[in-house]
């Protein structure tokens, strides 16, 4: 028998926000098994690092995290987030931007303290563009330890950079994936959520941080930009984005950091 008492609040909470799906995990983790066996395994987009812009300033840019980070889905990194959000936000700022990516596809919050941050580049950052959730979401990593790893993690580059703006990027559209069953969307959607909020919650309380919490839906994104493309061509592999996602992507996240970045 469980003793209640030895689980935190925290757990509990999650666990009670879980129970909407609770008939559907194992197939979920049954689907999530067949999806991992064959979904492509596609590289980390090469070329990380770059130069963009013209202008009097110069802005260093260094985009860390999973697969959304690591270019996967397309060849080079310009083409990937940090290139596309560089490339924006080079034109918005009228300033030269030197970017550079660590990120590894696979990678958790966790795994980016330990294996990631030991690769940043010594001299001060400007922002820090962060990609994470998908597989802290994926493993349901549980919140108490995506909150302490999120908290880690702002803190580590908080302390590296101290005048560095910290950029959090959106959470996984999981209920638009292509290649995801209807029990996997609905528990990875839920899943989700919970970490979105987590983090949220973090970034309120630190001025330094931006945190793009908006969810995105497809349809209601790509009538925005005018884009008329069918759902699949949005990804690469039917998880990963494609090329014309990152681009549009970018365009949205540069878009937000330039009206935030000059207001501080």
């Amino acid at each position: 028998m469980i003793d209640l008492k030895l689980i935190a609040r925290e757990d509990i909470d999650y666990y009670s926000a879980l129970l909407p799906v609770a008939t559907l995990l194992p197939t979920a983790y049954r689907d999530g098994l067949r999806l991992r066996r064959s979904i492509p395994s596609l590289p980390n987009a090469a070329d990380p690092i770059g130069t963009t812009g013209e202008g009097d300033s110069s802005i260093k840019i260094v985009g860390i995290g999973e697969s959304s980070i690591s270019g996967v889905g397309v060849d080079t990194h310009d083409q990937g987030l940090t290139g596309r959000v560089a490339m924006h936000l080079a034109e918005l700022l009228e300033a030269q931007i030197e970017w550079q990516v660590i990120a590894e596809k696979g990678y958790t919050a966790r795994m980016v303290n330990e294996l990631l941050l030991p690769r940043l580049p010594q001299e001060q950052q400007d922002i820090f563009l962060i990609g994470l959730g998908g597989n802290d979401s994926f493993q349901m990593t549980k919140p108490t330890v995506w909150r302490h790893e999120m908290q880690r993690l702002l803190d580590q580059l908080a302390q590296h950079s101290p005048s560095a703006k910290i950029v959090c990027v959106n959470m996984p559209g999981v209920h638009d994936f292509p290649a995801f069953t209807p029990a996997l969307k609905k528990v990875m959607d839920i899943q989700v959520d919970i970490l979105r909020n987590h983090l949220a919650d973090l970034a309120a309380d630190r001025q330094e941080v931006l945190f793009l919490d908006d969810k995105i839906y497809l349809e209601e994104w790509s009538a925005k930009h005018a884009l008329d493309y069918e759902l699949e061509d949005y990804y690469s592999d039917g998880v990963h984005p494609s090329a014309v996602t990152y681009h549009y992507w970018g365009k949205d996240v540069a878009e937000r950091v330039a009206e935030w970045y000059e207001q501080y």
